[in-house]
């Protein structure tokens, strides 16, 4: 029994050290979710072989090798369907990040084609303005009306120069 425990655990060691140092990377994304797809297979896997272990009833050493062979297939056939786990989950967790992203960008870009549209209106605002300031002045100085367009375009400077 102590030996198909020491098999276990060196699997796990060698599991764990492979996929420990990728996991330090996202731990954000580690949720209950994320541990019952990758605790779940190894805790199988350690019941498992233990029931098969203790039915088998270690008479002979072959008994016991075959019952340790049998554990470390049932151990490899885990630790591949947790790794396919694992791969499934950060692919979905990347794509959750990207929609994420694409949200994030869409809102950004709303935010900047609103602005936008406020600036065009302000510069559309201030051109009808110029142009009615401009005919204001045609029409004075048509009418020979000197002295009232030179205090027109004076007030309209002062005023321009008030909102800089």
């Amino acid at each position: 029994m102590f030996f198909n425990d020491g098999i276990f655990l060196a699997c796990l060691l060698v599991f764990y050290t492979n996929i420990f140092p990728k996991m330090k990377k996202c731990m954000e994304i580690l949720t209950p979710d994320f541990f019952s797809h990758f605790a779940g297979p190894f805790l199988l896997t350690y019941l498992v072989s233990n029931g098969i272990i203790s039915l088998i009833y270690v008479e002979s050493f072959l008994s016991f090798l075959g019952g340790s062979l049998i554990f470390f297939l049932f151990v490899v056939i885990m630790m591949r369907y947790a790794m396919r786990s694992f791969r499934i989950f950060l692919l979905q967790e990347n794509e959750r990040t990207k929609l994420i992203l694409q949200r994030d960008c869409l809102e950004q870009q709303a935010e900047h084609s609103k602005e936008l549209a406020e600036k065009y209106s302000e510069i559309r605002k201030e051109n009808h303005d110029i142009s009615n300031h401009l005919c204001a002045v045609s029409y004075l100085i048509e009418s020979k009306r000197w002295e009232e367009a030179q205090k027109y375009i004076e007030t309209l400077l002062k005023e321009k120069k008030e909102e800089l």
